[in-house]
Formats: C-alpha cells, sequence, structure tokens
C-alpha cells in the first residue's frame, strides 16, 4: 500500500476543508487527528477499514494510523479537521481524564 508521510510542526492546527475532484492520498501524520465530516459522499480508509460516512460522523485517527477520504463520484465533501501533537494531549489531560484514551483505549499516560 502506497501513502504519504507527513510531519507537522510544533503547535495545534485546524481547517475547515471543502474539495470538489480528486480523493486525498492515504496518508500517515505524526499528529493526532480528529476528523469532523460535514456534507458529502466519501469513502474513508483507515488502516485496513472501510467507511462511508454519513454528515456528523466523527473519526479519533491516532498518530501510526493510515488513513484518508476518497470522494465517491464528482460531489464536493466538507469537513473539519484538527490535528493535536500527543504532548499537547498528555498536556490537557489530568490523572482523572487521560485523553489519549479517546484515540486508543490501550494507551496511558505514564
Amino acid at each position: 500500500m502506497d501513502y504519504i508521510i507527513e510531519h507537522f510542526q510544533d503547535g495545534a492546527d485546524f481547517s475547515h476543508l471543502i474539495n470538489h475532484g480528486p480523493p486525498v492520498e492515504l496518508h500517515v501524520h505524526n499528529y493526532y487527528e480528529i476528523y469532523l465530516f460535514m456534507d458529502g459522499n466519501v469513502q474513508f480508509f483507515i488502516d485496513n477499514q472501510s467507511l462511508i460516512l454519513k454528515p456528523g460522523d466523527l473519526i479519533l485517527i491516532r498518530n501510526d494510523q493510515i488513513h484518508g477520504p476518497k470522494p465517491l463520484g464528482k460531489s464536493m465533501y466538507e469537513r473539519y479537521i484538527i490535528h493535536l501533537p500527543r504532548k499537547l494531549i498528555i498536556e490537557l489531560s489530568s490523572k482523572k481524564t487521560n485523553l489519549l484514551v479517546c484515540f486508543d483505549p490501550e494507551k496511558s499516560i505514564h
């Protein structure tokens, strides 16, 4: 499987994207991702899974998961994306709220 490796700099990143046309390449990056699907006709790939998205679907993506949307047909698709570094997620967590668990229940803060 071919995919792109992306590296983000320090800090969180927020995007509101509306695309028409070819799919986004499958990719993986060093940040965690919160992906909120708003509109369109999209098949989303994450690791070995394929999902047909519905408006309002929220996907939490770990920093090691290969993923990407594929528009079905020539329709536009809209989404909000937040990229978060692991360090920030840990800083926002507390002894009672391990936010990494939202992305992967097997992970814990040590």
